[in-house]
């Protein structure tokens, strides 16, 4: 066995220096739980992550969540392979899926440590929590501080500061032109995939693709009329740790759930190409707040994993008919897709570049990631197998595989490292200074 780094198993007492002792060990297999160990490691992989972590442990705050991944953490900073007993037990505390030794999902299990750390660590008064906003008749600055306000209130803690995406969505009758806008928190970011396999996509490309549909037969508030409306979606404000699941799993030809039977699901095994530095140029599109008699609410989400604060949409189709233009309580979330008559559409409208392939675009604002971690799966739901990847304080890649961690050697003359085409899900850190 070979790992990240070597160390007592104590975390030190500087954080920086916690953080820079954090390697990959190996994590054995409890039966089946190969997908929470790949998630696991992608995990551990982001500084960005563990540092909250760490910071939320100052408040004295925790649970058995919290509990967990801190032995984890200091697990990870030795050279012993580890047990993950306590992360799993605290994963079936609140979802039961997780309770046996069945194959599960990297993603789902990486979802539910994140809101257990979450609520664990929230110092939000619980008042708070079920809090709503009002933004009628403030501008478009004012209604996205209004929502960003609110929803650290609600959640006050580290986990959260450094997980969530802003999303924006615009909804404009075709008929006035008149706009309305409402905001979303999002801990990942869900990605659709093209249905042909045959070629490669690039992660660039995926986040690119503009998220825009029409839907018939809604009532402006402002025209009074039934009219068409346009629904855009786009990424107003990454995450500083910036979690991507790619769609891989559908039911059909254009839904995608794991509360299902795993045999009614078909796996898109195409390659994603992604970059080891990605920067977003995000479009700094301030448009004016339509000013009607519509409130904007932020509605809690409780789940079987538990609470969870993220603001819940219903989907939208175009046999209803007659209802008012969409409030943010009934606009499609992003972790839901926004399907309209069998047709999905893809990915946040934001401009993604590589680094170093050109300049900003006038008024936008750039930021910059650094690859941190992926959980990869071979196989389908049914059977396979789940590996990680993840990349090192010390600057070599470790390939995760259960138990076994492999560093690859990328010092200068050594082959270079190509980071797996068939991830599921990827994390990355913000790495620029810009605030």
């Amino acid at each position: 066995m070979q790992l990240g780094n070597s160390g007592p198993m104590a975390v030190p007492s500087s954080q920086e220096d916690a953080i820079s002792r954090v390697g990959h060990v190996g994590l054995s297999n409890q039966g089946n739980t190969c997908f929470m160990n790949g998630g696991l490691q992608a995990m551990i992989s982001s500084r960005v992550l563990v540092s909250a972590i760490l910071e939320a442990q100052k408040s004295k705050k925790d649970g058995p969540m919290v509990r967990a991944f801190l032995e984890f953490i200091r697990a990870s900073c030795g050279s012993d392979v580890y047990k993950p007993g306590p992360l799993k037990e605290a994963a079936g505390r609140r979802n039961p899926r997780f309770r046996g030794f069945a194959q599960e999902d990297s993603f789902e299990l990486i979802q539910t440590v994140l809101d257990g750390l979450e609520e664990e660590t929230n110092l939000a008064d619980k008042s708070m929590r079920n809090s709503v906003v009002d933004n009628t008749g403030l501008s478009f600055e004012a209604s996205q501080k209004a929502f960003h306000d609110n929803h650290y209130k609600r959640l006050d803690t580290p986990i959260a500061r450094c997980t969530y995406s802003e999303i924006v969505r615009e909804i404009t009758c075709q008929k006035c032109h008149r706009s309305q806008y409402s905001f979303e928190y999002t801990q990942m970011l869900l990605l659709d995939l093209p249905k042909d396999q045959r070629s490669e996509v690039t992660l660039e490309d995926l986040l690119c693709r503009k998220r825009t549909s029409e839907v018939e037969g809604y009532r402006c508030p402002v025209c009074k009329d039934c009219v068409t409306v346009t629904l855009t979606e786009r990424l107003a404000t990454p995450a500083e740790c910036l979690i991507i699941v790619f769609k891989r799993y559908e039911e059909g030809s254009d839904s995608w759930s794991f509360g299902r039977s795993a045999s009614r699901f078909r796996k898109n095994n195409i390659s994603v190409n992604y970059p080891l530095e990605l920067v977003l140029s995000i479009p700094a599109t301030k448009p004016p707040v339509t000013q009607t008699d519509e409130k904007i609410e932020s509605i809690d989400k409780t789940g079987e994993g538990g609470d969870s604060v993220e603001t819940s949409y219903p989907e939208i189709s175009k046999s209803e008919k007659g209802r008012d233009l969409p409030s943010s309580g009934n606009v499609p979330s992003m972790d839901e897709g926004l399907k309209y008559d069998g047709i999905a559409s893809s990915g946040p409208e934001l401009l993604a570049k590589a680094k170093g392939t050109g300049q900003d675009v006038a008024g936008a604002r750039t930021y910059v990631y650094g690859f941190r971690g992926a959980s990869i799966q071979s196989g389908g739901l049914c059977g396979g197998h789940y590996t990680a990847v993840g990349f090192g304080c010390d600057g070599h890649f470790y390939v995760c595989n259960d138990s076994h961690v492999t560093r690859q050697d990328t010092r200068s003359g050594g082959s270079k490292y190509q980071l797996p085409r068939e991830a599921y899900v990827v994390i990355y850190d913000r790495v620029d200074k810009n605030e």
